[in-house]
């Protein structure tokens, strides 16, 4: 089995104008609201997309079949 050409490492930044706390509840709680669904690693097209905010939570889609990828 050969693998394709290596992913070079993204990187990048965006400043909003919101306090941080905002910004943090967005980013997580809301996960699913601004993440592109396009853009999924599940053979499914995705129900949801969750960022779990706490320490050792999970950052997974479910698809619209009910399997989950983490």
């Amino acid at each position: 089995m050969t693998s394709g050409p290596a992913i070079p490492p993204l990187s990048g930044s965006v400043t909003v104008a919101v306090p941080l706390k905002q910004a943090f509840e967005v980013f997580t709680s809301r996960f699913d609201t601004w993440w592109p669904h396009q853009f999924h690693i599940g053979a499914a097209e995705v129900d949801r997309i969750v960022l779990e905010p706490r320490v050792g939570g999970r950052w997974y889609e479910r698809g619209v079949d009910g399997r989950e990828c983490d």
